[in-house]
């Protein structure tokens, strides 16, 4: 059967960083990626496919909403066409962990899958903020993952990394919280968080024993509709408007400029949108060329990034995806043509 690892975490939180990682330690195996973009174009999918990957990507959506169909018909394609050792999924970060599971245990994937195991990538800087405005979905993902994995700790300190941790663990009691920074993870210790094993073969996470556990209920959300299904808050259904993708609050605006822009330049952009003015931005990222190759960018919640790569294809190719709440998409739009 197909062995299937899932990598959660909200927008921003490092998804695409711990994949590269892990995908190095499955060295030798057939790996095929799922990316799950919820803008109507795809970075990610480029980024990994740049390091010689077989990337399949769905994008304009949500896998545990609107795309639900389309996610379980790119599983069976993949497995027949493909026919890797190994699927990798990387939903959008606004998706919901426990529907994704749930649609991987469906009775049409026995004996073609085996899930084992979904980690949750949470981001130690933003994780007060996240946890306080996004709520229940955001608690989805922590609640049903087989460990969690702490990102950017080494801007955080001890203190705050471990607050973090104890509040995680009142969401899910038996997945290890792995708070170490990246730099000091090796290849075989992303493979066994992917594969729900790190806390079982040797101890490098934060243990913590919490009193009680927060309730939720078992699928880790609150609120459903007659059938069961999700109906929570976050997840009201996808809908295009005026050329933006948006679910309930969230839109996604894409971008293809067309001029080239210098790594200076590029930072005057970015302290705007940082400024404000722009509408609530939660991620931006981008492939944006500079005239001699391509910048890659990364953009969470103020903080931003040049990831240093360079990318070596036509100007052509160039995009950028923004992603928030109350966007004013003329002025971003005009920001970066």
């Amino acid at each position: 059967m197909i062995k299937v690892n899932i990598i959660s975490g909200f927008l921003g939180s490092g998804k695409t960083t711990f994949i590269k990682r892990l995908i190095k330690a499955y060295k030798g195996e057939k790996i095929a990626i799922l990316e799950n973009e919820f803008g109507e174009i795809g970075i990610d999918g480029d980024i990994i496919r740049g390091d010689g990957y077989e990337v399949v990507e769905l994008a304009s959506g949500c896998i545990c909403c609107s795309m639900k169909l389309d996610f379980e018909d790119a599983i069976v394609r993949i497995a027949s066409d493909m026919k890797p050792e190994r699927i990798i999924i990387e939903p959008t970060g606004i998706g919901l962990l426990s529907e994704i599971k749930g649609i991987l245990s469906k009775p049409k994937f026995d004996g073609i899958l085996t899930l084992q195991g979904a980690a949750t990538i949470v981001d130690a800087v933003d994780f007060e903020e996240q946890l306080e405005v996004f709520g229940e979905f955001f608690t989805d993902q922590i609640a049903h993952a087989d460990a969690v994995v702490l990102s950017k700790v080494q801007q955080s300190d001890i203190a705050t990394a471990r607050k973090c941790a104890q509040k995680i663990k009142e969401f899910n009691l038996s997945a290890p919280v792995v708070e170490d920074d990246w730099d000091c993870l090796s290849e075989n210790d992303a493979r066994l968080i992917a594969e729900g094993r790190f806390g079982r073969v040797f101890g490098k996470m934060f243990q913590v024993f919490p009193q009680e556990s927060a309730s939720h209920c078992d699928c880790g959300h609150e609120a459903h509709d007659e059938t069961g299904g999700c109906s929570c808050s976050m997840h009201g259904g996808d809908s295009k408007r005026d050329g933006r993708l948006s679910t309930d609050g969230f839109a996604s605006i894409s971008i293809f400029p067309t001029a080239p822009c210098c790594e200076t330049e590029l930072t005057r952009k970015l302290e705007i949108m940082k400024a404000g003015g722009l509408g609530e931005v939660v991620r931006g990222k981008g492939l944006i060329s500079s005239g001699s190759g391509m910048i890659e960018f990364s953009y969470v919640n103020g903080r931003y990034e040049m990831l240093g790569r360079r990318y070596q294809c036509s100007p052509e190719t160039a995009r950028l995806c923004i992603i928030g709440r109350g966007l004013d998409e003329e002025k971003i739009r005009n920001l970066f043509k």
